[in-house]
């Protein structure tokens, strides 16, 4: 009975302009139960976001890095993710959905030569690919070697549970020099292709590779003439390119993107819990600008 609430609240005012003073409460009430339910949501969203990486709290060895490599990444199998099970489980998040269909799908590309990135495999064809123990395994950092601008060494590691940012080389072309997407998941597996097994005895090669979700460069004008950065959205989550791998050597570097925070949050371009959003986020800020 609301009646009854009012004259519970009102018992707790000293009866001087006690109006004011129950709506102080409501509004305080309103931001405990706002606060509730996101740390109901982040214990859930914490389990869904470790599907595809390493908590922040765990430990993984990351051996010191060779100076000649670009990249790198651990080794170890202490995070094994059985593909079937998890993904089976979480189909219904858009995130994952065609997960399994275009990791294949890369890594045959990978495996074979296959330079076109537009080029579509069978299923006959990804079934090819084949994972040893049917397993995948996750990484916490992947870690980069770069050369600074007075021509020292530098190393950037990238942990995708502090949303990791990066920019690839776009294809020659576009207007725009560069990619950007997020870094969802960085993994290695050892991969079987059964279509090479009368050339090399079907032997199996470890690949690394990482998941990301796409940004799409917004048709607005950029540039030091138009005082402008470049304005990013996400791609829809039902559209092919939102999500997608990449071999971790054609990471450019890390990017500093932003969120425009003038425009506000949304839910359009993926709904729901979700492993590509950090735990307690439910929703995606509308546009980011890439800082240059």
């Amino acid at each position: 009975m609301e009646h009854r609430r009012v004259k519970r609240c009102y018992a707790r005012t000293n009866k001087v302009n006690p109006t004011k003073q129950i709506v102080r409460m409501e509004r305080r009430g309103h931001a405990l139960r706002k606060m509730n339910r996101k740390e109901q949501g982040t214990t859930k969203s914490l389990t869904n976001r470790e599907l595809i990486t390493v908590a922040s709290a765990a430990y993984e060895e990351l051996p010191p890095t060779e100076i000649t490599a670009t990249y790198h990444i651990s080794n170890s199998l202490r995070f094994p993710a059985h593909v079937s099970s998890f993904l089976a489980e979480y189909i219904h998040d858009p995130a994952l959905r065609d997960f399994l269909p275009k990791l294949k799908e890369h890594l045959l590309g990978r495996l074979r030569g296959d330079t076109d990135q537009g080029l579509e495999y069978t299923s006959e064809q990804r079934n090819e690919i084949v994972f040893e123990n049917d397993r995948i395994y996750k990484h916490k950092v992947i870690q980069f070697n770069y050369t600074t601008y007075d021509v020292r060494r530098k190393q950037e590691p990238l942990n995708p549970n502090s949303q990791a940012d990066i920019y690839v080389l776009s294809s020659e072309d576009e207007e725009h020099p560069y990619w950007y997407g997020r870094l969802l998941g960085v993994f290695h597996a050892k991969v079987y292709d059964l279509a090479a097994r009368q050339v090399n005895r079907c032997m199996a090669v470890e690949m690394q590779f990482a998941y990301v979700r796409w940004f799409r460069l917004e048709p607005t004008p950029w540039g030091f003439k138009a005082k402008r950065q470049p304005r990013l959205r996400f791609f829809d989550a039902e559209d092919p390119q939102a999500f997608g791998f990449i071999d971790p050597k054609d990471i450019v570097r890390a990017a500093h993107i932003v969120p425009a925070y003038a425009h506000g949050t949304t839910d359009s371009y993926l709904a729901g819990d979700t492993v590509a959003r950090a735990p307690g986020d439910e929703e995606d800020w509308k546009f980011h600008y890439v800082s240059m």
